[in-house]
């Protein structure tokens, strides 16, 4: 899941074309080392959880969802293909590779998303180390949104709450979550990282067990030269397995707007899924 209208700015100051190529190298280079990095920083060593302790909508997600997956596993990696609104409704296609922990809240995003012909934004969404960063650069090298700090751990750790109907491994991998029913089919996820706390629920769906949404009342929004707190959803659908994981394949993303309405702003598709063992670190 990615998030705002973060790269909306980067095609009249990207758009140097003569830079392309050459910045699109430079980007490549860059992206292999510092996925190299996060992997590193992200695998983990699962912890012990009692399912039997799990609320029971979560017991049967799990035993649904994890069909063909390690034992102990110690990084969960996703490829994603997307689409985004990067302001007014210019939807522009992307994809992702998405690297997630699962013995901790922990991820890194790293997205390409098509502004226009040779020009691509290349994006970091990431919670590494207790520490939220979001870093979009158009070609590779022109810096075109930095946000980092409290408002941004906060988003990021929601962001990887969120995102557990596609990293069903962490239920049972992160012993620091705490789950609490609050209504038949929906539980509150609540988790700890570099100083916050916060807390999703998900809803799930009775017949097939699956999550069909995950929401929260107040995730950080930049919103012009300020912080805005808005409720926040994302929706799953398109039930199947990939990679030994049964998980919804579709997602959508949405902002809670003043009037009620509720603003998508990234659709995407789980394209590859991998849970990596403990024994191959």
């Amino acid at each position: 899941m990615a998030r705002r209208t973060l790269i909306g700015l980067a095609i009249a100051g990207a758009a140097a074309a003569g830079a392309a190529l050459g910045g699109q190298a430079v980007a490549g280079r860059r992206r292999v080392g510092r996925l190299d990095e996060r992997r590193a920083a992200l695998t983990g060593t699962p912890g012990r959880v009692e399912e039997a302790a799990l609320p029971e909508p979560v017991r049967r997600w799990v035993a649904a969802a994890l069909v063909d997956v390690p034992d102990e596993p110690a990084l969960v990696r996703l490829e994603q293909r997307f689409a985004m609104d990067l302001g007014g409704g210019r939807w522009r296609p992307g994809t992702a590779v998405h690297l997630a922990a699962v013995d901790r809240p922990g991820f890194c995003w790293w997205a390409e998303v098509d502004l226009a012909p040779l020009v691509v934004a290349h994006v970091e969404d990431s919670l590494v180390d207790d520490r939220g960063l979001l870093d979009a650069r158009a070609l590779g090298i022109v810096p075109v949104a930095h946000e980092e700090g409290e408002a941004t751990t906060r988003g990021e750790l929601l962001r990887w709450l969120a995102e557990l109907p596609w990293t069903p491994s962490a239920v049972t991998a992160a012993p620091g979550l705490r789950w609490r029913s609050v209504a038949p089919d929906v539980v509150e996820v609540t988790a700890e990282a570099g100083g916050v706390t916060e807390a999703v629920r998900l809803r799930f769906d009775p017949d097939t067990a699956m999550p069909v949404a995950a929401e929260a009342d107040a995730r950080p929004r930049t919103e012009g030269d300020r912080t805005v707190e808005r409720p926040w959803r994302g929706t799953f659908t398109d039930v199947d397995v990939v990679g030994g994981v049964r998980l919804p394949r579709r997602g959508e993303v949405a902002w809670q707007l003043d009037d009620g309405s509720w603003s998508p702003y990234w659709r995407g598709e789980i394209t590859a899924v991998a849970v990596v063992p403990a024994d191959r670190r």
